[in-house]
């Protein structure tokens, strides 16, 4: 339940911060040598901003397979070398969400890995699983407050790899769908123009003909939403009583759960029907707090049965001249939110919003808080922007804009 109180003295509550979709796509990357890149531009910025902040979340969308696995080298399937990981930690992050659709981008393998070299750093992790033994979700304790936090996907890059896990595996990722949700649509499409799509894509790539089309100025990506067809519903029922299940078992060992679905159409505005049942159900299912991602983009947010919950805090690093990237919708502009929650009484009092910004200086990405070299009339314009697609209104509270209540329009 949210708390519209603003008398709390800031010392009686405890403050969770997270980041948006944590990202190192090839741009980022030196070519010559990927392990000598210089990542602090990425975090130098930032960290300071979470100076106050007791525990930090991210959603880490990239597995950490080692080099013979390969770097990343296109456009959808990442592996990023262990020295980001160095520099995540000094941000610093305490965990990150690990379920996302670049979960499985290098196998069995890339989980594992990953998961070694987060401990190693002493960043934990929820999403995914080494064992069975492990839990399904994380607990942490602040301040004798016992939190549970849980990270579930809804896509898995399947197209692009055609990689699954099989039955016996399954238990190694959080999903909310079937891995393979949506193959049946493919196979209903004309044979004349799957042939020439696999051609192409073949003969040039996929990435090389964004690129063209990119050039030549017309449309290279088009912005999509998450929608079911009524007769895929079945599907998608088995894993929602999953995850009822188990919020239901989290709720017996924690004070509050957390969720972070990761879901929804990548740079639509608009959430499609699988992000709206989903962030329904989860509420309904028993979470205290909702903050899905995966969109790359600032989607709205709002109170389901009073639970605060986020279709999409955008991205926390996404490089902005990505092949791919749509820029209609502000891809360079992202959240930190800031979960404040009341020491005695285990409730949440307050969400506020940092928003950041990543731009390229010197052919290098940064990113920085959104007062940074910008004039007051664009931060104004800005937060307008922020506040009109969250459809809340937010108030300037100690260099954080914090919720305040629904727009109303």
């Amino acid at each position: 339940m949210l708390i519209n109180d603003y008398s709390e003295v800031n010392s009686n509550m405890i403050k969770i911060s997270i980041l948006g979709d944590i990202m190192c796509e090839k741009e980022i990357l030196n070519k010559k040598n990927p392990e000598s890149t210089d990542f602090s531009n990425l975090f130098s910025q930032i960290s300071p901003v979470l100076k106050d902040s007791d525990y930090v979340i991210g959603n880490l969308e990239s597995v950490f397979a080692g080099k013979s696995a390969t770097y990343t080298n296109s456009m959808y399937s990442f592996n990023t070398p262990d020295v980001f990981l160095d520099q995540l930690a000094t941000l610093p992050v305490n965990l990150v969400t690990t379920a996302n659709n670049h979960s499985l981008d290098r196998g069995i393998e890339g989980i594992n890995r990953t998961i070694d070299q987060l401990t190693k750093r002493k960043i934990r992790y929820t999403g995914t699983r080494k064992s069975k033994n492990e839990s399904p979700y994380a607990i942490i304790t602040i301040n004798g407050i016992r939190i549970a936090i849980f990270s579930f996907t809804a896509s898995v890059n399947y197209f692009d790899h055609h990689f699954t896990l099989t039955e016996e595996d399954q238990f190694r990722l959080n999903l909310l769908l079937p891995q393979d949700f949506g193959k049946d649509r493919i196979s209903k499409l004309p044979k004349s123009k799957l042939i020439i799509n696999r051609f192409i894509t073949k003969l040039i790539g996929n990435e090389n003909l964004m690129k063209i089309k990119k050039t030549l100025g017309r449309k290279h990506n088009s912005p999509y939403q998450d929608n079911y067809m009524p007769e895929e519903f079945p599907l998608i029922e088995p894993y929602a009583e999953n995850v009822k299940l188990l919020i239901k078992q989290a709720k017996k060992e924690a004070d509050l759960v957390m969720f972070f679905p990761h879901m929804g159409g990548q740079f639509n505005q608009d959430p499609g029907s699988i992000s709206e049942f989903y962030m329904r159900f989860i509420a309904e299912s028993g979470a205290d707090v909702i903050i899905s991602n995966h969109p790359h983009i600032i989607q709205k947010m709002e109170y389901i049965n009073e639970i605060p919950c986020f279709y999409s805090i955008g991205n926390y690093s996404m490089y902005p001249d990505s092949t791919y990237i749509i820029k209609d919708n502000k891809p360079q502009i992202g959240l930190i939110t800031n979960i404040y929650i009341n020491k005695t009484t285990a409730q949440i009092s307050k969400i506020s919003i940092i928003p950041i910004v990543m731009k390229i200086q010197a052919k290098q990405m940064t990113i920085s808080p959104l007062f940074v070299d910008k004039t007051q009339n664009e931060v104004v314009q800005i937060i307008d922007w922020i506040s009109q697609t969250l459809e809340v209104d937010l108030k300037l509270e100690d260099n954080e804009f914090t919720v305040i209540k629904q727009k109303t329009n």
